[in-house]
């Protein structure tokens, strides 16, 4: 089955992508074709949003940037009735293991995305965001479970050794805040997160 994977974190759907899912569904029913249609986070780059990729049956995934509800039906006619996918708005295609489709730009390549190596980042853009299966196949949440199985100090000594820090301007270290915790005779211990939102929609 074919997938459609459509951007709507808040920058996507600020530019309209919940309108642009609504016209890929009726596409799909009015042709009654099976389509797996999922939302999800963004890639981060917003000034193309709304973002489309179109995922294959045979694993190829091209993404198109700038797409509004106009654009949808020649889109998806285009790529999935005609097998045509180097049309107008088009971003590049995805490394799947296999040859690359013939002229058509890798999105590796592409300025905005040629010097970055995602991290924690990287199933952005690939799975739905609410769906907890599909974090979990990605192997989501492995590290709490990993936590929950070891010693507190275990854990605090795992985080030290990573360096990991805060990311306000002192860079505090990490493990060090947790250890000053663990460490603090008490019967009754509070966590305060001072986060601010500077990114509207970064719901910190």
């Amino acid at each position: 089955m074919s997938r459609v994977l459509i951007g709507m974190g808040t920058c996507g759907l600020a530019s309209g992508a919940d309108k642009v899912k609504d016209t890929v569904e009726k596409w799909a029913s009015a042709r009654r074709m099976k389509l797996d249609i999922t939302p999800t986070g963004c890639v981060g780059y917003c000034q193309a949003e709304p973002i489309m990729d179109i995922v294959t049956d045979e694993g190829y995934r091209i993404s198109y940037g700038n797409v509004g509800p106009s654009d949808v039906d020649f889109i998806l006619d285009e790529t999935l009735i005609k097998g045509n996918y180097n049309i107008d708005g088009i971003i590049g295609q995805y490394k799947n293991g296999n040859d690359p489709l013939p002229n058509i730009p890798l999105i590796n390549e592409h300025p905005f995305f040629s010097k970055q190596l995602k991290f924690v980042l990287r199933n952005c853009g690939v799975i739905d965001p609410e769906s907890i299966d599909e974090y979990r196949e990605k192997e989501g949440l492995k590290g709490l479970e990993r936590a929950l199985s070891m010693d507190s100090k275990d854990v605090i000594d795992v985080i030290n050794a990573s360096g990991l820090r805060g990311r306000g301007g002192g860079g505090f270290p990490t493990g060090r805040k947790w250890l000053f915790a663990h460490n603090t005779s008490s019967v009754k211990k509070y966590i305060i997160c001072n986060a601010d939102e500077g990114d509207p929609g970064a719901f910190m």
